[in-house]
């Protein structure tokens, strides 16, 4: 989870892999685990841009502040709102230009913790048509069933929440429901008393949405043991190295390297068969480009032999038809 985008990893199924082998493989030099180098794994990602952590705050934030409702504003002005985010005792200015508004809003704190789940819910947009049903996550996209006895890592902007919330790195998912709730349902005078974190303001949303993202967005249980189903973890360093947003760009970059068109007749991307696949793209391409000289060259040739025509006083006949 970075700041800007939301990037997700795992393995992909089984039955993908020997179909279509060629979108998963992505080469990493493995010699630091003992993997001789040049060895390939099968991994899926992809990368949700605007649904990082401050992206979907400044979303959430655009929400409220388009909403109409009166009951959606204080008594105090008309470009004041409650948020449900917020814990009460909290104000907040924001500036929006959702709508080509651009204006300045002030948010009230309410310390909801159930309506401010219900805002990070819909920014996932779970209702989005899903292509492969039942194996969809955020926004429609496809996502590989989570794999049972595996454990998912978090890092980057989910260490940073999680830390001031004091969640540790053995924290489950039902602490993070548990913690959500409690925290949110505080004033702001107890959050800050509990929560010695300069991000406490932030806290309640940024709990929220992973929350929403992590069970109703990717899957995972709350009640879920090493034994019974994936388990989800948050880490700053593993093996000694520091986890963070570089990480995740080495996935979005390596998701972004070229690939051959694997054969949609077996089960697997035959060379022979991606070169016929890519000749005939190539072929198609090149005959629409020549039609649409040929047409282009006919038009110009009978508008300018009707020009001719008007200028020596010639007419086609067909406006005596």
């Amino acid at each position: 989870m970075g700041w800007r985008q939301l990037i997700f990893s795992s393995l992909p199924s089984t039955w993908l892999v020997a179909r279509w082998p060629a979108l998963f493989a992505i080469p990493i030099d493995f010699n630091i685990r003992g993997i001789p180098p040049g060895n390939a794994i099968n991994l899926y990602t992809h990368s949700y841009l605007y649904f990082g952590l401050n992206d979907a705050t400044s979303r959430v934030n655009d929400l409220i502040a388009s909403n109409t409702s009166a009951s959606a504003r204080t008594n105090d002005q008309s470009q004041a709102y409650y948020h449900p985010c917020l814990n009460t005792g909290y104000t907040q200015y924001f500036y929006t230009t959702k709508d080509g508004s651009n204006r300045v809003v002030n948010f009230t704190g309410t310390s909801d913790p159930v309506k401010c789940l219900a805002l990070a819910r819909s920014l996932l947009n779970l209702d989005a048509v899903c292509w492969t049903p039942n194996s969809c996550a955020v926004s429609g996209v496809y996502q590989p069933p989570l794999v049972s006895g595996m454990t998912y890592i978090g890092f980057s902007a989910y260490g940073t929440v999680f830390n001031s919330s004091n969640l540790g790195p053995a924290t489950t998912l039902q602490q993070l429901v548990d913690t959500q709730m409690s925290l949110c349902g505080l004033n702001y005078a107890q959050l800050v008393h509990e929560y010695s974190s300069p991000y406490a303001s932030t806290l309640c949303f940024g709990l929220s949405y992973y929350k929403e993202l992590l069970i109703s967005g990717y899957g995972f249980s709350p009640v879920a043991t090493p034994t019974t189903g994936p388990m989800f973890q948050v880490l700053q360093q593993m093996n000694g190295y520091d986890l963070g947003w570089a990480l995740g760009g080495m996935l979005y970059q390596a998701n972004a390297m070229g690939w051959n068109l694997p054969s949609m007749s077996g089960g697997g991307g035959d060379d022979a068969d991606n070169k016929a696949h890519t000749d005939t793209i190539v072929v198609g391409v090149v005959l629409s480009v020549l039609l649409l000289c040929v047409t282009t060259a006919l038009v110009v040739v009978y508008f300018r032999y009707q020009s001719l025509m008007q200028r020596v006083g010639i007419s086609d006949g067909s406006e005596h038809i």
